[in-house]
């Protein structure tokens, strides 16, 4: 089942988002559309061990971190 999180972008483009355990791995990284504004995807981290992780956006260089906790 996806994650739903919501991001802001200052502008429209392609973001880079990765995730990172709390070991300070990355386990995910890929891109999504964004758009100015408030925008909401999701993020298929199902497969994740239970855990907290920090999700970071990256769109040009403005960056935005989430923390998102799998159980």
């Amino acid at each position: 089942m996806p994650n739903p999180i919501k991001f802001n972008a200052e502008r429209k483009g392609e973001m880079h988002v990765s995730a990172f355990n709390s070991g300070g791995q990355l386990v995910l990284k890929t891109k999504m559309v964004a758009f100015y504004g408030l925008n909401s995807g999701h993020l298929h981290i199902f497969y994740l061990a239970k855990g907290t992780y920090n999700i970071i956006f990256n769109l040009a260089c403005k960056k935005e971190i989430k923390k998102v906790v799998t159980v």
